[in-house]
């Protein structure tokens, strides 16, 4: 065999012995690897495994369908059981806000992904607590019922401390508050109020305030009747326009009050010195707006005049050009001068001069 040839067997078998031995190499490095991975697979997948089990022991959440709330926002702490190792999460959700309360008597659905929404809002993950919350829940307010004749007793408390009559005297005729009213749970208080100047006779409303620990939740408007007696001023006999009036043709009667008779006179005493402003029928009630002050001086009239000054007084007669009432200006003639000066009406037949 020739010499070439025995070189060109040599070189092929050390090639083929190299080829053997860069894959046996790359093979060890598979074998390696792969030993490497199956040995950690094991414990990946128990991690991963761990993961949400783990979490489910620190977290429970769980949402009755028809659930019912207190305060005016609703919690999630309120209306769900939520219990877990992690003291800082469950605050968390507790403290999470789903919208207002339904208003007493009403109620507010809520959907499964509005909840789950808001959780994932707080930086909480639904899928990685232990969560149990039905497609739907139904929210409720929790509610107390007061009563129609709590608030009359209340208005009929308020209207006797607030009518300008004797208690005695007065009757409620009716009070027509609602039968129920459906309101928070808390602390009751019930301020009824009246506008100043309200005329209490015949029909008219008080508005009560309803409150519920201090704060105010509804507002009703109750209509109200009551009727009043009082001893008032009527007349004996007929009285003529301008005639003065007296206790021989006034005298003091028990009468039930009407709208109309409001500002009936009360005192006989202040009728003294009064004539009527108008005709008055015997057997009805004097009003003050039948009253008027008489004429103290009557045009033609010998007057006192009075003339005064901060240090001296001047007292002579005049002749009155004009008539008045108390307190008013009428002109007077000085019968030596002949000048007409102004002065004021002070008593019957008397008139004072300042100068």
């Amino acid at each position: 065999m020739s010499p070439n040839i025995i070189r060109l067997r040599e070189r092929s078998t050390f090639y083929v012995i190299r080829s053997r031995r860069k894959i046996a190499h790359r093979t060890s490095n598979v074998e390696r690897r792969t030993s490497n991975v199956e040995r950690f697979l094991p414990f990946a997948f128990c991690f991963v495994l761990a993961l949400p089990c783990f979490a489910a022991d620190r977290i429970s959440l769980k949402i009755a369908q028809q659930v019912a709330v207190k305060s005016d926002v609703i919690r999630l702490g309120e209306i769900a059981s939520i219990e877990g190792q992690d003291a800082e999460i469950v605050s968390r959700l507790q403290k999470i806000t789903l919208g207002f309360a339904p208003s007493p008597g009403m109620t507010r659905i809520l959907e499964r992904s509005a909840i789950a929404l808001a959780v994932q809002g707080a930086g909480i993950q639904l899928e990685m607590i232990n969560a149990s919350i039905p497609d739907q829940v139904t929210v409720s307010r929790a509610s107390q019922t007061l009563e129609g004749k709590i608030i009359s007793q209340a208005i009929e408390a308020y209207l006797v401390e607030r009518v300008p009559w004797k208690s005695q005297t007065v009757s409620i005729k009716s009070i027509d508050a609602p039968q129920e009213v459906l309101i928070p749970l808390g602390k009751l208080s019930l301020k009824p109020h009246t506008g100043a100047g309200i005329n209490f006779l015949g029909q008219f409303y008080v508005d009560l305030s309803i409150e519920v620990d201090g704060r105010v939740v509804k507002k009703l408007s109750v209509p109200v009747e009551l009727s009043a007696q009082q001893s008032v001023a009527v007349a004996r006999k007929p009285i003529e326009r301008l005639e003065q009036l007296t206790p021989d043709n006034v005298s003091m009667e028990l009468r039930e009050l009407t709208p109309s008779l409001a500002s009936a006179v009360t005192d006989i005493n202040t009728l003294a010195g009064k004539a009527a402003a108008r005709a008055i029928r015997e057997g009805e009630v004097i009003t003050q707006q039948a009253l008027i002050e008489p004429l103290l001086v009557k045009k033609g009239d010998t007057v006192n005049v009075i003339a005064q000054s901060s240090q001296i007084q001047i007292t002579m007669q005049g002749e009155a050009r004009t008539s008045g009432r108390i307190n008013e200006r009428v002109q007077v003639l000085n019968p030596i001068t002949k000048i007409i000066i102004i002065g004021e009406v002070i008593a019957e037949k008397t008139v004072r001069v300042h100068f």
